[in-house]
């Protein structure tokens, strides 16, 4: 029983995610709170937001259409962002061309602190600095937060907590199929 109750814990946390100030899962978050992959005709382009990069320069966010993106706010202190990292890395590979994952670090500390987590992580993809304008406009609550974007940069799917790569998968081969 008590082996039952562990473990039921544990999956409400990795579902829940982590609170971006805190290191503590948020309860009641719910995970994917969005509309089909079908793109409807009112869907929500996501604005070209400026991030910086660990090196302090700014880039935009509109660089990368034209590619699916999955766009991944996380902090290197979340479980649940730690687990679903090898899942981005190796879409990234699988879609290369096709896809752009790109991470937005949510962490206090210093940029070689996440660098090195990246490098650690074996991530083969984007990482820069979140900001509080990003997290405001897609209602952050809690960490890992996904947002997957088609090539036209709108909005198709948002998750809040732990998804399996399985249902990343499925979003782009969605969308791919839709470009078709």
């Amino acid at each position: 029983m008590l082996k039952r109750i562990a473990i039921s814990g544990l999956l409400m946390f990795l579902l829940a995610g982590c609170r971006p100030g805190g290191h503590q899962p948020e309860s009641g978050v719910t995970t994917n709170t969005s509309a089909p992959a079908a793109v409807a005709a009112d869907a929500q382009v996501f604005p070209d937001f400026k991030v910086k990069g660990f090196d302090n320069q700014e880039i935009s966010l509109s660089q990368y259409r034209g590619k699916i993106v999955i766009l991944d706010l996380f902090a290197t202190w979340c479980p649940p962002c730690r687990m679903e990292i090898p899942h981005f890395v190796a879409l990234q590979q699988a879609y290369a061309g096709k896809l752009a994952v790109v991470g937005l670090s949510y962490d206090q500390g210093a940029a070689k602190d996440v660098l090195a987590f990246a490098k650690n992580m074996k991530i083969n993809y984007d990482i820069y600095w979140g900001s509080e304008e990003i997290a405001r406009f897609v209602g952050m609550r809690g960490i890992p937060h996904t947002l997957v974007l088609d090539a036209q940069g709108h909005v198709v799917k948002t998750y809040v907590g732990y998804q399996d790569k399985a249902v990343f998968e499925k979003d782009i081969q969605d969308l791919l199929g839709k470009a078709l």
